[in-house]
């Protein structure tokens, strides 16, 4: 034998022996929270509308409360088991959401429309987590679960809304109408961050588990000036 053939089989002896049976599959529904009503990236948006005294003045719109915080969407995950209390997991997950603004200033001066002002918020994440077991003794198919790895989100943000006509009480609402036009603006953030985690698992039998998690991103995202975080409930099926 070479130095080569024998650094293969030292690599061999040296790496735990891996099959299909310590692979696993989870499907499940996640709920996050995502903090960004205070979101600063978009330009301020400042129209020009007539006051009661029919003077020309600037009118500064505030979408504060546009953005939805919360999200669900679908949470998949493929895992392998290193040994009974130690597994190596990655994960995707998605979800779209969409708010109107609604009982603002803006939608007065819209006509009442709620659909003048509105975003759409798509998230996108890859989560790598190493994940810790340990058996409750009392209740021999409950475990305990903790998680630490690292999260990698891009999340879409477009904010669209119509730009209303400025005009004196002499315009009729044809004109007005003619003259609107709507705006879009979309950002995208890609953040990676460390994701620690808590949950129970508790085993159906032999193929099937299911668990509950929480999931914290401690340092928050590049948007927001809160803590995000994540509850979900995933089916786990072992080969």
């Amino acid at each position: 034998m070479n130095k080569k053939q024998y650094s293969l089989i030292a690599a061999m002896c040296l790496v735990p022996s891996i099959t299909l049976a310590d692979f696993y599959v989870g499907l499940g529904a996640q709920y996050q929270v995502t903090p960004i009503d205070n979101i600063d990236v978009f330009d301020v948006y400042t129209s020009l509308r007539y006051n009661d005294s029919n003077v020309l003045e600037h009118y500064e719109v505030d979408f504060h409360d546009i953005y939805q915080d919360n999200s669900v969407g679908e949470n998949l995950t493929i895992g392998c088991q290193i040994d009974q209390s130690m597994a190596v997991e990655l994960s995707y997950f998605n979800s779209e959401n969409h708010k109107k603004l609604d009982g603002s200033v803006y939608i007065e001066y819209n006509g009442g429309d709620p659909y003048s002002a509105q975003s759409d918020i798509e998230t996108e994440a890859f989560k790598l987590n190493l994940v810790g077991t340990h058996k409750v003794e009392s209740m021999n198919k409950l475990s305990l679960l903790g998680s630490v790895g690292i999260l990698y989100q891009n999340t879409s943000i477009t904010r669209a809304y119509v730009i209303p006509y400025a005009c004196a009480g002499s315009c009729d609402g044809t004109e007005a109408e003619a003259e609107r036009f709507t705006v879009r603006q979309t950002k995208n953030f890609h953040d990676t961050d460390l994701q620690l985690g808590a949950g129970l698992l508790y085993e159906v039998n032999d193929q099937f588990d299911v668990r509950g998690m929480i999931h914290v991103v401690p340092d928050g995202f590049s948007f927001g000036n809160k803590t995000p975080y994540s509850v979900n409930a995933e089916v786990l099926y072992k080969f």
